[in-house]
């Protein structure tokens, strides 16, 4: 039995050129991508469906990759790309959400918190110039002092070549790890962006045997791809994740006007 992933899977940016919005976080990433300069820690922090997670991946594979091309976008192609963009996170680039780390079976966050920053502090894959790790929601740790402590000493080692990205709901509020951080805010896409990233991945996604964009715009009129765009974006709450769900079972369904 086929089974049909859901395009605000299969459809997310792999490249920086392909994010919406985040233009103060493309700037630095591209900047640093030039220098080979990167922070110890990122942190993205933002609701759901804002691109956090999304973000992060193109960061650590900028991080990592051997082969970015002229404007700091990743290769996609190399084994560390590839293991991010099919979600294996091989290699150098590890992902790890603190949700699996409260569930630890020893009932011991701290001691799951300690063992994991152990295993990320190990030396990077042979002639790679750094390890990245991804940690998701890192606001469910914010209670846990002795958890952030264990990270917070693996973001003092200076010696080590291990990077961190870190994304959150929330800010990090009355915590002192807070400041270890180079911060990048994920506030609710603005409609303009949303339109313009539905343009953009509907150009990108196979559909009948054409792109999502042609089959859309044969079927539904301009109308649609530009009114019915604009009302997607209007109605998503600000979240690409949201938006491009809309606009799959717009497709799927053959629903192309209101009402």
């Amino acid at each position: 039995m086929e089974t049909i992933e859901q395009w605000s899977i299969s459809a997310r940016p792999k490249t920086l050129d392909e994010m919406a919005g985040a233009a103060g976080l493309k700037s630095f990433v591209r900047n640093a991508a030039k220098t080979d300069v990167w922070p110890r820690a990122i942190l993205l922090t933002g609701k759901y469906g804002t691109g956090k997670t999304t973000a992060a991946e193109i960061i650590a594979k900028t991080m990592v990759c051997k082969h970015l091309d002229a404007d700091g976008n990743p290769c996609n192609e190399c084994p560390d790309c590839k293991s991010v963009n099919d979600e294996t996170f091989g290699r150098d680039i590890k992902m790890k959400g603190a949700d699996t780390l409260s569930r630890s079976q020893d009932g011991s966050i701290v001691e799951s918190v300690k063992k994991f920053v152990g295993e990320a502090m190990a030396t990077p894959f042979f002639g790679s110039k750094r390890k990245v790790i991804i940690f998701e929601e890192i606001q469910e740790l914010n209670n846990k002092p002795g958890a952030m402590n264990a990270l917070l000493k693996a973001l003092e080692n200076k010696s080590s070549k291990t990077y961190w990205i870190f994304t959150a709901m929330e800010p990090l509020k009355g915590s002192g790890i807070s400041s270890r951080f180079q911060t990048f805010n994920f506030y609710d896409q603005a409609a303009a962006d949303i339109v313009r990233y539905l343009f953009e991945t509907s150009k990108r996604i196979p559909y009948n045997n054409e792109t999502v964009w042609e089959y859309a715009l044969r079927e539904g009129g301009k109308d649609f791809v530009t009114k019915g765009f604009l009302e997607i974006a209007k109605s998503c709450d600000g979240s690409l994740r949201t938006a491009t769900q809309m606009l799959e079972q717009c497709v799927r369904t053959h629903t192309f006007t209101l009402g």
